[in-house]
């Protein structure tokens, strides 16, 4: 929203005033504007890979008018909500669903970086800092979220899948973190440590990992990369790392180390990342994927006189990078 021009996000509540009312099946819909990616292309594309391994949104491209007038071209991306739940897990889905994002109480340049998943306390109150309850808000109980926290951190090598695989889902969150590598989507779990979703399963006990807001992979959000690591060659077993005078050094992610340090946790990680490799993700696969989505869009993205980038960036973005002040 602090962009200039006129061409901001829409969330569309359709059940605002009814309960019941849906739009084809959805309660609630994001109409996202194209923000730091000149292509419009990288959430969908994102999105559309993920679901072959994990359960994730859908998105797809729109043209938004506003009383008769062309805004411009954006992504409709689905929410994350009950209705999501249900619609993937099953008609009687009504479990926690917590967002990896900081209390609006917090401030600060980075305080919304620290859905890390790390211990804080046997207390519920530190984990409402930076984990949103957005379902069953009035019962307000973490302690689902804080079991999983506590045997992910604290529990040792030798119980460690035994008591984690029954509260969590291990496969999933392996093939989520897989994604983001590949994908070099870091403004995730993997980098700054939000923007993603767990939700407690009724169905099956376990909490499992879902993506959220993915407009900055491929390589667009570069915040914890160390200057000699190259994105591109992104080393599967990559760590965040803070840099500056205010650095506060190595970043901690539980969900990364401790599921790696455990070998065949490791191992099923690698096996992923092999998968999706020989699965699509590949610069011939990619690329007639990126022409195919270029020429669905291309009109709309020039008629789109509100947009952010130029129709020049859009095209060189499909192909080669494009300089944005200070970032590539």
């Amino acid at each position: 929203f602090s962009i200039p021009g006129v061409k901001k996000s829409f969330k569309i509540d359709f059940n605002e005033y009814d309960e019941n009312t849906t739009f084809v099946g959805l309660k609630k819909l994001n109409l996202n504007n194209g923000f730091k990616d000149p292509t419009m292309l990288r959430a969908k594309l994102f999105l559309d890979f993920a679901g072959a391994y994990v359960p994730t949104i859908r998105a797809v491209h729109a043209r938004v008018y506003v009383n008769g007038t062309y805004w411009g071209l954006y992504t409709a991306v689905e929410q994350v909500d009950k209705t999501f739940a249900q619609s993937r897990f099953g008609d009687d889905e009504d479990g926690n669903l917590f967002k990896g994002a900081a209390s609006d109480d917090l401030t600060g340049p980075n305080s919304d970086f620290g859905s890390d998943l790390t211990w804080l306390d046997s207390d519920p109150t530190p984990y409402h800092d930076f984990y949103q309850l957005k379902t069953n808000e009035e019962e307000d109980d973490y302690s689902q979220l804080i079991e999983f926290i506590d045997i992910l951190n604290n529990d040792g090598p030798v119980d460690f899948p035994t008591l984690l695989e029954p509260v969590f889902d291990v496969q999933n969150a392996l093939a989520g973190l897989a994604l983001n590598n590949l994908f070099v989507n870091l403004d995730a779990y993997n980098g700054s440590a939000h923007n993603y979703y767990v939700y407690d399963r009724d169905d099956s006990g376990r909490i499992t990992h879902i993506h959220w807001d993915t407009n900055e992979s491929f390589g667009r959000f570069l915040m914890f990369v160390s200057q000699g690591d190259d994105p591109l060659e992104m080393d599967p077993f990559w760590l965040p790392e803070s840099s500056g005078p205010q650095s506060g050094g190595d970043q901690e992610r539980p969900l990364m180390e401790n599921l790696w340090a455990n070998s065949n946790y490791s191992n099923d990680y690698l096996c992923y990342l092999q998968r999706m490799l020989n699965g699509g993700f590949d610069s011939t696969t990619m690329q007639a994927r990126i022409d195919e989505l270029a020429d669905l869009i291309r009109t709309d993205v020039y008629a789109d006189s509100n947009k952010m980038y130029s129709s020049s960036e859009f095209e060189q973005n499909l192909t080669a990078d494009v300089q944005d002040g200070r970032d590539t």
